[in-house]
Formats: structure tokens, C-alpha cells, sequence
């Protein structure tokens, strides 16, 4: 299976090679041709929806000391002292963006981040759910002999562990009533810092060309940080280790048709000038941040999904944050069809990006 950077057609499966694989990936990457970002700009339109600068920011919302229905000790505890967003202000976030942010989360175990200080304070990474944790907050048994994970399933779960001080949701790619089982997978693509935004984007637009040709219909989203996830919803049917496998298969792939461009190494030495390939989010207990999660980081940022329209590769990254975040409501949403696009993976497809 080559990697292709025409223009996208409808979801498709292809078994048939094709020539001028490296050619065409260098070039649509940002390497010496000049006539790849002209093909990709006509695949990703530009868009005037930046959330950045591009209107007035919303008036702070007064403080509530409850938000569906959880009691908030201290709501006007600052979080993000470096914008003044609150303990009270991150729940009516939530509250704000429940609708789309809840698919993607409900029943499935969740490692946490807390910041009970503020983002500025000491962090830590929660997995399990101590007997202490509220009665809103589901629990998912995992391993035996191990407290559970915790889980959400309504907002007031949400809510309850924002009250202790929760900022970044990480769920699993995995749901609590079949845990062994991926119902999707992510490449998350994290440039070096010596990347510029077009190489990120252009990269983000051949990986969906590629699995398109593969037969899935891929996701985008940003991290809240300098990546892009690509996300892709399976029908359940293999494990962590095949689905791992799988998606390092198409890490390398891309590397080998292109190692100046990409690597599936994680060292940061290793990455000088390249996209880090990560397929690591598809192992057992690995997570990734989920939609609409705030991320610990000066400026209240968050993780959104985007319409592949919206992916500009001669614009700027798109900055979302807890206080711009509502305008994307007001468009349909990019995820709607996520559970109606699940495919199977079929064996003859690990075989088609096998790399010798």
C-alpha cells in the first residue's frame, strides 16, 4: 500500500500499488517541491473561524457555587492565574460543551490530571479512584487486585472531578464493557519545534488519504498543545497488541517512505526537524486527551475536534481555549457521523501496510 496525496476521495479500499511513493509524500510535506502545498490547500480549505484574535472574548461568567447539581467549595479558586479562569468558570465549561464532550467519554476509563493548586502548582497523574473519590464518579474494575479507574458517565461526574481540581481528561481507547478491546485508534502527530504549522498540517492531510485508501474515515482534532491527533473509530474485534501493531506498521511506513520528514522514535533526539509518528495511544493503559478537555497550560487551552476544511496549511495553528471554545457550537458538529464511520479492521489490511 502506497501513500497517495491526491485528493480524497470517498471512503475506499485499495490493494493496487502505486509508483513515486516517496516523491509524492516529500512533496506534499513541505519538502523542495512547491507544487504539494497547492494539491493540499485544495483538499483543506481555508477557514475564517481561527479562535484566536478574531472577535471579542466572551464576559467572564459570574461564580457558582454549584453546576449540575455538584456543590463547588471555593468556586472562585483560580485554575489559570495567568487568564483568571476559576474552579466556577471551568465547570460552566463543561457544563457549556457537555453535549459534544460526553460522547467521547462516557464508560471509559479515564487517567486524570490534577491541579487542586491551580496549573501553576504541583500536577499530578491520577489513574485510580481511591473510596474517597465523589459517589457521581463511576468506577471500571481493570486489573485484579488494583482499585478501579474512574469513569464518567453524565456531566455531574465531570463536574465532580473538576470540584477536585481535575483539568485534563485521558480517556482510554477502549470502553468499560469491553476493555480488551480498541473501539478506535490514534496517530498522534507532535512536530519538533523546528516544524512549521504547514509541514504539521499537510502531514495530517496525507495520513487521511491513507487511510482512506484503507478503507476508514479518519478524525481530527487538536491537542490543546503544538500536535494533531488523527482518530480513527473501529468496530470492535481485535485486541490492544493487534491494533498496536497495526498502527506502528503505519508509522513505518511513513517513515520509511520519508525518514528526513518523520520518525516512530520517541527519544527527543531522535526527532530534530521531524514529525514524531506517535502510535504509542494504542497500547493497553495508554490514553490520549479527549475531545474538549481544557489541557494544564498557561492560556486555558483546549483540545477540539475540526472539520478537515478547517485544516489551513498556509494559516496558523488554531488556538481554542476554555473562554472562545463555545463559538465552535454554533457550527454542525465535525464528529457527528464518529460512531457511524466504525470499520473493521481485516487482516488483509495489516498485511497492506506491512513494511519489510
Amino acid at each position: 500500500m502506497q501513500i497517495r496525496c491526491n485528493e480524497p476521495d470517498p471512503v475506499r479500499r485499495s490493494d493496487k500499488p502505486a509508483s513515486a511513493v516517496r516523491r509524492e509524500v516529500e512533496a506534499h510535506t513541505g519538502d523542495v517541491k512547491k507544487e504539494g502545498p497547492k494539491k493540499v490547500k485544495a483538499v483543506a480549505k481555508k477557514t475564517s473561524r481561527q479562535g484566536t484574535k478574531d472577535s471579542a472574548p466572551p464576559p467572564v461568567p459570574p461564580l457558582r457555587d454549584e453546576v449540575a447539581g455538584v456543590r463547588l467549595s471555593n468556586p472562585g479558586r483560580v485554575y489559570y492565574p495567568d487568564v483568571g479562569v476559576t474552579k466556577s468558570e471551568l465547570a460552566q465549561y463543561w457544563e457549556t460543551v457537555a453535549e459534544r464532550a460526553l460522547p467521547g467519554l462516557r464508560r471509559r476509563p479515564l487517567s486524570l490530571v490534577r491541579c487542586p493548586d491551580g496549573v501553576d502548582k504541583k500536577a499530578f497523574f491520577q489513574k485510580h479512584a481511591a473510596a474517597s473519590m465523589p459517589k457521581q464518579v463511576g468506577r471500571v474494575a481493570i486489573n485484579p487486585g488494583e482499585e478501579p479507574y474512574a469513569m464518567v458517565n453524565d456531566l455531574s461526574s465531570v463536574i465532580a472531578l473538576v470540584q477536585l481540581g481535575v483539568i485534563e481528561f485521558h480517556p482510554w481507547g477502549s470502553r468499560a464493557d469491553a476493555i480488551e478491546k480498541p473501539d478506535l485508534f490514534i496517530l498522534d502527530l507532535d512536530p519538533h519545534e523546528s516544524v512549521p504549522w504547514r509541514r504539521l498540517a499537510e502531514t495530517a492531510v496525507v495520513l487521511r488519504v491513507f487511510l482512506q485508501d484503507l478503507g476508514f474515515v479518519p478524525f481530527l482534532r487538536t491537542t490543546g498543545g503544538k500536535g494533531l491527533h488523527v482518530v480513527v473509530p473501529l468496530v470492535r474485534r481485535w485486541g490492544w497488541e493487534e491494533i498496536k501493531s497495526f498502527t506502528h506498521s503505519i508509522a513505518l511506513r511513513l517513515v520509511h517512505e520519508a525518514p528526513k520528514q518523520f520518525t516512530a522514535e520517541i527519544p527527543k533526539a531522535k526527532r530534530t526537524g521531524r514529525i514524531l509518528i506517535d502510535y504509542l495511544r494504542n497500547q493497553r493503559d495508554a490514553t490520549a486527551i479527549a475531545s474538549y478537555s481544557p489541557r494544564a497550560r498557561p492560556g486555558a487551552p483546549v483540545a477540539i475536534p475540526l472539520d478537515w476544511d478547517e485544516l489551513d496549511p498556509g494559516g496558523k495553528p488554531l488556538g481554542w481555549n476554555v473562554r472562545n471554545a463555545h463559538e465552535r457550537l454554533a457550527a454542525p458538529d465535525p464528529w457527528a457521523d464518529f460512531e457511524a464511520s466504525r470499520r473493521p479492521l481485516a487482516k488483509k489490511t495489516l498485511d497492506l501496510v506491512h513494511v519489510d
